[in-house]
C-alpha cells in the first residue's frame, strides 16, 4: 500500500508538470463518466433497486386479456373465483386508478388517489408510518368511507400531524374518515397517488355483471417457493375453466401474470437499457482516445524507463507505476466527473415522465459512488496497461543506445494506434446509426396525421362528485351552463366538452356490432373506443365532418339514439358504403350476446383521430352525444374533458375559465389546463430524450474518434519525417503525399466503418422495439453515417497533412 501510494503521489507530480497532456485526457474522460454516472443512477433507481415493499420479488399483477386487447380490465366477480381458486398466491387483492375533488381547504383541488381492497394491501406488505391500515371489513358493500394518506399528503397538507388518524377529509363532497398514513416509499399504483380508498364502495355495481370490466387489475403474493411461471400456469387452467363455465363472459379470456417491479418499469427498461449502452459505447471511445495518448507519451519515455530498468528496476514495478499514472488521470477524471453528474440528473429527470415510478429516488447513492470508482478504477487499468506492457515488452537496453526516431518509430506501435482509432470509428459508426435512427423515428412520429387540426386549442378536466351531482340531469345541465359561460369569454371561437380528449390513453373501448351481422363472440368481436361528445366538439379540435352531421341540442335522452362514427370503424363495418341512417350497438353490458342491446342510428363520419399513443395501432372510434351517455356513465360519470378554440394564446383563457366553474360551483376544482400542443408534446418526450441523448453520444463520440485520429495521423507523420524528406528530395509531389496520408487516414476510417456497420447489422433487431415508421437498416441513415465518418476523416487528418507539405527535406535527413 505504501509502494502504491508513493505511485500515486509520483503520478499526480508527473500530469502536474505535463498540465496540457494531463487536460486532453482528464476533461474528455471526466465528462464521459459524468455521463455515465447520470445515466446509471436512473438505471439503478428505476430497474436494479427492489421496491421497497417486504420480498418484492414475490409481487406479481395480474389482468385479463385477449387476441385484440392486450391488457385487459379484470372482472370482479371472476376474480373472486380467482382467490378461491388459486394455491400458488399466499394473498391477492384489487385496486384501480380514482381521482378526488378535495375541499374544505382554501381552494378545491383534484387529487390523485387509488381504489384498493384489503387484500392488496396485504399482498404489498407495507405498514403505516401513523395509524392503521384498513381491513375487509372495509371492502364490505356499503362500507368503506374511510382513507389513507401518502406521507407527502400528510406533510404538506395537514403539517405532519401525528394525531391525524380520525380526522376527516371531504372527498367528492362525502366525509371520508383518515385511518392512516402510508410511507412515502409507497407508490401505487403510480408515484402521483395521494389518497389510498377502499374498493367496496363501488362494488355493488361491479358484482351485477361477470362481463363488466372497469380499469380493475389484480396484484398478488405467491406463496413461498412458487415461481411465476408455475402461477401462470396455474391461473391458465383457471381461466380455461372460467371460459368453459361462462362462455358467454369469459371465452377467449387468458389471464397473464407478471413481476409487480418488471411491469412499472416495462415501459421505461428499453429506453433505459439503450442509453446505457449508448454511454458505455462513449466510454469505451474515450478510453481507446486515452490510451491512444498514453502510448504516444510512453514512446517519448521509453529512455526514461531504460534508465529506470539499468538501476534495478523491474518490469512488474515500472508496468505498475506506468498504470498507477494512468488511474491518477481517471480518479480525477471521475472526480470532475461526479460533480458534472449532479446537472446531468436534473437534465435527465427533465426528460423523463413525470408519473414514472420511484423518479424522485433518481440520486447520487452509496451504489452510485462505487460505480463510479469502479469505472475510473477499471478504466485507469485498461488505458495504463496497454502502453505499458507495449513499451515493457520491448528491447530496453536497445533504447540506452539508440536514436529518438529509430527508437520511437517502430512498425508496431503505429500499428496499435491505427487498431485503437479504429475501434473509436467503429464505436462512433454504432452511436451515429442509432442516433440516425432515433432521430429519423422522432421525425416520423412528429409527422403523424393525429386527425385533428388546433393550434391553439386549451383542455382542462373536471370530475362532478356523484353526491352532489346525482341527477343526469344536474350534470348536463351543468356543462350546458359552463359551454355557455366559456362561448362568451373574448376569444373563444369554439368549445366542447368530451369524457376523453386525443392522445390520451385510457379511452374506454368495447365491442361494436351493425345491425343484421352475427353477434360476435368475445374473441373475434370488433372493438373500439368511444366518447361522449357535446355538440361542438369536432369543431374545437378542428376534426372534420365528412359526412352527415355532428351531435346537436335536438339531441336528448328521449330522442332517438344516434352515434357518429370515425373513417375506420366506417370501413370495418359498411366496407366503403355510406353508413349513414345504419344502425350500430356497442353497449352490451360486458358481452356482446346480451340480449337487448341498445341500437344507434349512425348520423355521422368524421375523420379518424388518433386516441391513443402516436406509436401505437390505430383504432376505430365512435361518438355518442353527452346528453345520450352510454350506459356505464350511470350512475357515476367520468371525468370530464373541455376544450375551447382560442383566436389567441389558448393559455391566456385559464383564468376566465377557473371563473365561470366557479360561477356554477364554487368546489368544483379545474385541473390539468394545459393546450393541446403541451399533451401533443408530452406524448413524444421518450422519443425526444432517445434521440437527444443518444445524439448527444454520438457527437461525443465523433469529436474524441476525430481527436483520436488527428493523434495518430499526427504521430504518424512526425515519426516518418525523415521518409518524408527522402521521397520528396527523389521528386515526390503534393499529390503524392497527399495519397500516401489521406489514404492511410482513410484505411484506418475504412477498417473501423466496416466493424461498425458489422456490429450495427447485429444489433439492429434489439433497436426495432423504439423505432416507429424506420427500418434499423435505413439506407439514408447509413448514408448519412457513413459521409460524416468520410468528412470527420478529412478534417482530422487536415493538420497533418499541412505539416507533412511543409516538410524541409535537407533538415528532415539532417535529423537522421
Amino acid at each position: 500500500m505504501a509502494i502504491f501510494l508513493s505511485d500515486l503521489k509520483h503520478g499526480a507530480q508527473i500530469l502536474r508538470r505535463n498540465l496540457s497532456f494531463a487536460m486532453m485526457a482528464i476533461v474528455p474522460m471526466s465528462l464521459v463518466i459524468g455521463a455515465n454516472t447520470t445515466v446509471f443512477t436512473a438505471v439503478n433507481a428505476l430497474l436494479l433497486r427492489p421496491l421497497p415493499y417486504r420480498e418484492p420479488d414475490r409481487l406479481a399483477l395480474l389482468w385479463e386479456s385477449t387476441e385484440q386487447v392486450e391488457r385487459a380490465s379484470v372482472s370482479l366477480l371472476n376474480f373472486q373465483d380467482w382467490r378461491n381458486q388459486s394455491k400458488t398466491f399466499e394473498t391477492m387483492g384489487v385496486y384501480r386508478d380514482a381521482s378526488f375533488n378535495l375541499t374544505g381547504f382554501e381552494l378545491p383541488e383534484r387529487v390523485r388517489g387509488c381504489q384498493i381492497s384489503a387484500g392488496a394491501l396485504e399482498s404489498l406488505g407495507v405498514s403505516p408510518v401513523a395509524g392503521q391500515l384498513f381491513g375487509s371489513e372495509e371492502d364490505q358493500l356499503g362500507r368503506g368511507r374511510v382513507v389513507l394518506l401518502s406521507e407527502r399528503f400528510w406533510r404538506s397538507r395537514l403539517g405532519a400531524d401525528p394525531s391525524v388518524s380520525g380526522r376527516s377529509l371531504v372527498l367528492d363532497g362525502e366525509p371520508f374518515s383518515i385511518l392512516g398514513v402510508l410511507p412515502h416509499e409507497v407508490q401505487f399504483p403510480s408515484a402521483d397517488v395521494d389518497l389510498w380508498v377502499p374498493l367496496g364502495r363501488d362494488a355493488e355495481v361491479l358484482l351485477k355483471n361477470r362481463g363488466q370490466r372497469v380499469r380493475l387489475f389484480v396484484v398478488g403474493r405467491l406463496a413461498k417457493g412458487v415461481t411465476l411461471d408455475q402461477a401462470q400456469s396455474e391461473m391458465t387452467n383457471i381461466a380455461a375453466r372460467l371460459a368453459a363455465q361462462y362462455p358467454e363472459t369469459n371465452a377467449g379470456f387468458r389471464i397473464t401474470v407478471a413481476g409487480l417491479q418488471e411491469s412499472e418499469v416495462a415501459k421505461l427498461r428499453p429506453a433505459l437499457t439503450m442509453l446505457m449502452a449508448g454511454v458505455l459505447c462513449v466510454l469505451f471511445v474515450a478510453c481507446a482516445n486515452v490510451t491512444a495518448l498514453l502510448l504516444i507519451r510512453a514512446a517519448a519515455r521509453w529512455k526514461e524507463m531504460a534508465v529506470r530498468a539499468s538501476v534495478g528496476a523491474s518490469r512488474g514495478r515500472l508496468i505498475a507505476q506506468l498504470t498507477t499514472e494512468s488511474i491518477v488521470l481517471t480518479l480525477a477524471s471521475g472526480s470532475l466527473g461526479l460533480l458534472s453528474a449532479y446537472g446531468g440528473l436534473r437534465a435527465l429527470s427533465a426528460l423523463l415522465p413525470g408519473a414514472a415510478p420511484r423518479i424522485e429516488a433518481i440520486g447520487i447513492d452509496s451504489a452510485v459512488l462505487c460505480f463510479t470508482l469502479a469505472i475510473s478504477l477499471l478504466t485507469g487499468l485498461l488505458c495504463g496497461l496497454v502502453p505499458a506492457l507495449r513499451l515493457l515488452r520491448s528491447d530496453l537496453r536497445q533504447a540506452l543506445s539508440a536514436s529518438a526516431i529509430s527508437v520511437t518509430g517502430k512498425r508496431g506501435q503505429g500499428q496499435l494506434l491505427s487498431s485503437l482509432v479504429a475501434l473509436e470509428v467503429a464505436l462512433a459508426v454504432v452511436l451515429s446509426v442509432a442516433a440516425g435512427l432515433a432521430l429519423r423515428s422522432f421525425q416520423k412520429l412528429s409527422e403523424i396525421d393525429t386527425g385533428f387540426q388546433a393550434p391553439r386549442v386549451l383542455t382542462a378536466r373536471l370530475a362532478l362528485p356523484e353526491s352532489r351531482y346525482a341527477d343526469p340531469l344536474e350534470r348536463i345541465g351543468f356543462f350546458r351552463d359552463l359551454l355557455e359561460r366559456v362561448q362568451a369569454l373574448p376569444g373563444v371561437q369554439k368549445v366542447g366538452v368530451s369524457n376523453w380528449l386525443p392522445l390520451t390513453a385510457g379511452s374506454p373501448q368495447s365491442w361494436v356490432m351493425a345491425e343484421g351481422d352475427p353477434v360476435p363472440t368475445p374473441d373475434t368481436a370488433l372493438f373500439t373506443l368511444y366518447q361522449a361528445v357535446s355538440p361542438d366538439y369536432f369543431q374545437a379540435l378542428g376534426i372534420p365532418i365528412l359526412e352527415g352531421r355532428s351531435s346537436s341540442s335536438a339531441d336528448q335522452e328521449g330522442s332517438i339514439p344516434v352515434a357518429m362514427i370515425d373513417t375506420t370503424l366506417a370501413q370495418r363495418l359498411w366496407h366503403g358504403k355510406s353508413p349513414l341512417g345504419k344502425r350500430v350497438a356497442f353497449e352490451f353490458g360486458g358481452t356482446p350476446a346480451a340480449p337487448e342491446p341498445l341500437w344507434r342510428e349512425v348520423v355521422g363520419v368524421v375523420r379518424h383521430v388518433r386516441q391513443h399513443y402516436l406509436d401505437s395501432e390505430a383504432r376505430p372510434e365512435l361518438y355518442v352525444p353527452l346528453q345520450q351517455p352510454p350506459l356505464w356513465f350511470q350512475p357515476k360519470w367520468p371525468e370530464i374533458f373541455l376544450v375551447a378554440s382560442s383566436s389567441g394564446d389558448p393559455l391566456a383563457l385559464t383564468p376566465g375559465i377557473r371563473r365561470a366553474v366557479a360561477a356554477i360551483d364554487r368546489e368544483q376544482p379545474v385541473h390539468d389546463v394545459l393546450s393541446l400542443e403541451q399533451l401533443t408534446a408530452r406524448e413524444l418526450t421518450q422519443h425526444r430524450a432517445i434521440a437527444t441523448l443518444v445524439g448527444a453520444f454520438a457527437l461525443g463520440a465523433l469529436l474524441l474518434s476525430a481527436i483520436g485520429l488527428y493523434g495518430a495521423i499526427a504521430y504518424w507523420v512526425d515519426q516518418r519525417t525523415h521518409e518524408i524528406g527522402i521521397r520528396i528530395a527523389l521528386g515526390a509531389g503534393r499529390h503524392d503525399l497527399l495519397r500516401l496520408i489521406v489514404g492511410r487516414s482513410l484505411a484506418v476510417c475504412l477498417s473501423g466503418i466496416a466493424a461498425g456497420l458489422l456490429t450495427t447489422s447485429v444489433l439492429g433487431r434489439a433497436s426495432a422495439s423504439l423505432l416507429y415508421g424506420v427500418q434499423p437498416m435505413d439506407p439514408v441513415v447509413y448514408a448519412v453515417v457513413l459521409l460524416l465518418i468520410v468528412i470527420v476523416a478529412f478534417v482530422a487528418s487536415y493538420r497533418p497533412v499541412s505539416r507533412a507539405l511543409r516538410v524541409d527535406p535537407a533538415r528532415a535527413l539532417k535529423s537522421e
